[in-house]
């Protein structure tokens, strides 16, 4: 069974993080594209999900 963290965040701490997270991986669509094709490592994977969710809760 896996534990789910709740954290409450302003919308510019979530804009701070998505920023963060597109510096650090760099070409988006390079990046997005890997992701497709399941050929992320787990740090990668990670980031994705996370952006995944940051631009949910941003309405991208």
């Amino acid at each position: 069974m896996s534990t789910v963290s709740i954290a409450r965040i302003t919308e510019d701490q979530a804009r701070a993080r998505r920023a963060e997270i597109l510096q650090a991986i760099g070409d988006v669509e390079a990046f997005r594209a890997r992701a497709e094709a399941h050929l992320l490592d787990a740090r990668e994977q990670s980031l994705c999900d996370q952006l995944d969710d940051l631009d949910y809760l941003l309405a991208r």
